[in-house]
């Protein structure tokens, strides 16, 4: 196995194992931003984070993600991409991209260029939930989409492992193919 692999997944399970005890480090490389967890149907982008981290809506409900800092982001479904998002879509400066959630649970997302910033989704009906009411949907759209409990500081850990080990495994692949040599 290649070491860049090997070190970015080393890299995410420590990841994996310390954020969830520490919630307040889910919104990844965000600086001056404070992890936020509000009623929105808006995401922006400021100072490489997600603002709010973590958005709750309704069922049914779209969320809009909106470029606010001038840089290039992308939005992510993890650990399977959003139904409309068959791969990563870009959020580019000045820009904005809209995704409907049908089904209550936690969508937890990433941008793949900048791997520490993450979020999610909540969504809920408004009705009373207990401490493990919250479930990992692999699907915005529903339909097909298997849910499993998850809370959402544990989503918000998936989201930025699944993002280190993607990053680490692109980097990799762009390694490979920078040292083929020419024919």
């Amino acid at each position: 196995m290649n070491r860049v692999v090997r070190v970015g997944i080393l890299l995410a399970m420590t990841l994996l194992w310390s954020v969830p005890g520490a919630p307040a480090r889910a919104g990844g490389g965000c600086h001056g931003v404070s992890l936020t967890d509000v009623a929105t149907t808006t995401v922006r982008t400021q100072a490489a984070c997600f603002v709010p981290t973590v958005a709750r809506v309704s069922p049914g409900d779209a969320v809009t993600f909106v470029s606010g800092d001038g840089v290039e982001h992308n939005v992510t479904g993890v650990p399977a991409p959003f139904n409309a998002l068959q791969k990563e879509q870009a959020l580019r400066s000045g820009t904005d991209l809209a995704f409907r959630f049908r089904e209550a649970g936690v969508y937890p997302y990433v941008c793949t260029l900048h791997p520490m910033m993450a979020g999610a989704i909540v969504v809920a009906d408004g009705g009373p939930a207990g401490r493990d009411a919250a479930v990992l949907a692999s699907n915005a759209e529903g339909g097909g989409g298997t849910l499993t409990p998850w809370q959402p500081a544990a989503a918000l850990a998936a989201a930025i492992v699944a993002a280190a080990v993607l990053a680490a495994v692109t980097h990799a692949a762009a390694r490979r193919r920078r040292a083929q040599p020419l024919s």
